[in-house]
């Protein structure tokens, strides 16, 4: 039997692999657990930040989760598209581990880039252009429903008003539009935040659980430079394939636009993180108040959202932030 120094030696020596088993169980608990599944991807990302092995953090976190999801179908009797979900799931979490602890010689912008990319990609393959008897497309066809009852509701006892809004706006043209969404950026734009997103709640989990921080965040982030050349050749090329009716150039015009947006919305949010950084604390905090109160208020919220975007494309042509050449080699959103 271990004695109580020699099970703390044990412990301090075996951390990453201790650290990763309870990383890879939260992975799966995330995933069941209704909306906690949008994190799913957090507890890798903290295992992969406090010096876990990268290869051996995704093997077992995507381990845990097939052999979760397999027992979870043998267990309901329910087949579906099970393949395709699970080479869906396990290409989520290599891409999230790449960002996280990929080839330091790859900018992390790029892995952000690539790894959104390739999933939107696999996204569109195996589920928006899948059958329209798959699991998936079942599932999008009832929530199609459920918005178009919604909308028809609104019209109230008038028959003719409520018919005529469920004519417009009935679940196969809702579909049309969500797949015609997915195409033009809406899949890439999802999961680029989603990526995003867990990498920043990793960074988060790191620092309040063990106190370190080794990302000088959103503030330090700088978009490659020539990256206006190609936001302005995309947006060109988008208003061209529009009027030539070239639809699939049109699609990667699209989707090449919507990543270039949403690196310069990051640029200008940096912009804004920066001057706070140099206020007061309750100058921040009273800040931070107005801009969770702005996010959530419509119309007003597209508003604050393009002026960080044009603040992000105004730093290509002025210097806004003081920059040396360790920042603007920096690209960690």
């Amino acid at each position: 039997m271990l004695q109580e120094g020699e099970f703390s030696a044990f412990l301090k020596k075996n951390s990453p692999h201790v650290t990763i088993t309870i990383c890879a169980f939260l992975s799966v608990f995330f995933l069941n657990s209704g909306m906690l599944s949008l994190i799913f991807l957090v507890p890798m990302g903290f295992a992969i930040l406090a010096g876990c092995p990268f290869l051996l953090t995704l093997f077992v976190t995507a381990g845990f989760n097939i052999v979760f999801s397999l027992m979870t179908i043998a267990s309901s009797g329910a087949q579906g598209s099970i393949f395709f979900e699970l080479v869906y799931l396990t290409a989520m979490l290599g891409g999230f581990a790449w960002i996280m602890g990929g080839s330091a010689q790859i900018r992390t912008v790029y892995r952000f880039i690539i790894a959104s990319a390739a999933a939107a990609l696999l996204f569109l393959v195996l589920f928006v252009g899948s059958r329209r008897d798959s699991g998936f497309s079942m599932l999008l066809l009832a929530q199609a429903e459920l918005l178009s009852s919604v909308f028809a509701s609104t019209a109230g006892d008038d028959a003719a008003r409520r018919a005529a809004m469920q004519q417009a706006i009935s679940p196969d043209v809702i579909i049309d539009a969500f797949r015609a969404v997915s195409l033009r950026g809406g899949a890439v734009i999802t999961f680029f935040f989603l990526f995003f997103i867990s990498r920043q709640l990793s960074i988060t989990a790191l620092w309040l659980i063990k106190k370190q921080r080794n990302t000088r965040g959103l503030s330090a982030f700088f978009v490659p430079q020539n990256a206006i050349w190609v936001l302005s050749c995309s947006l060109v090329l988008l208003l061209l394939t529009r009027l030539l009716k070239i639809e699939i150039i049109e699609i990667l015009a699209w989707n090449v636009f919507c990543v270039c947006g949403i690196l310069f919305l990051a640029q200008g949010a940096g912009i804004a993180l920066h001057i706070l950084y140099r206020r007061t604390q309750i100058f921040r905090f009273v800040a931070n108040i107005l801009f969770i109160i702005v996010m959530f208020s419509p119309f007003v919220n597209i508003i604050a959202l393009a002026a960080l975007l044009l603040l992000g494309i105004a730093e290509n042509f002025v210097a806004i932030r003081a920059s040396t050449p360790g920042q603007k080699g920096d690209a960690s959103p």
